[in-house]
């Protein structure tokens, strides 16, 4: 198993339980970081719950923060990463929407959210550190054409002006 999934087990078993989704997720990565742990739950405290408001899940605003703290930044990158997180729920990326989907569905909060953890981990551990200078994650007609106007707009950056108007 995943050491990073096993560690986020630990905390969201842990009696009494009080880490939220983005706590979990920045503890578990803090580490390897250069992070205290608890400075590491401090910044993430106010991000569970969906922003302790509902909106954007806690496991994805942490996802960001892990991706930003490893030099991950590129648009493409984090739209990628929410993607795949939405993409199997949906379309929902708010807290508040995820947890009233999963009540419908008869579900608990705590095994939905410790998913949520879960799954963003191991998009996390999936992008590659150098993502975005080449690697293939995704070949959708949509990526690769991003792919295309990108190698488009760098050719045309090296062309110089011909005349000054």
């Amino acid at each position: 198993m995943n050491k990073h999934i096993e560690k986020a087990i630990q905390l969201r078993n842990a009696t009494p339980m009080v880490n939220n989704c983005s706590q979990t997720i920045l503890r578990v990565y803090a580490e390897e970081l250069g992070l205290d742990e608890n400075l590491a739950a401090g910044i993430a405290g106010n991000f569970g719950g969906g922003m302790k408001c509902g909106s954007t899940c806690g496991a994805i605003t942490a996802g960001f923060m892990i991706l930003g703290a490893k030099g991950i930044e590129s648009p493409f990158a984090v739209n990628e990463f929410r993607r795949r997180i939405a993409e199997k729920h949906d379309g929902m990326t708010d807290c508040a929407e995820l947890l009233r989907a999963n009540a419908q569905k008869g579900g608990a909060k705590k095994p939905h959210c410790d998913n949520m953890i879960f799954e963003a981990i191991e998009l996390i551990d999936e992008l590659p550190d150098i993502f975005g200078q080449g690697v293939e994650i995704d070949n959708s007609e949509a990526v690769q054409t991003a792919r295309r106007a990108k190698e488009l707009l760098d050719k045309l950056a090296e062309y110089k002006p011909l005349a000054k108007v």
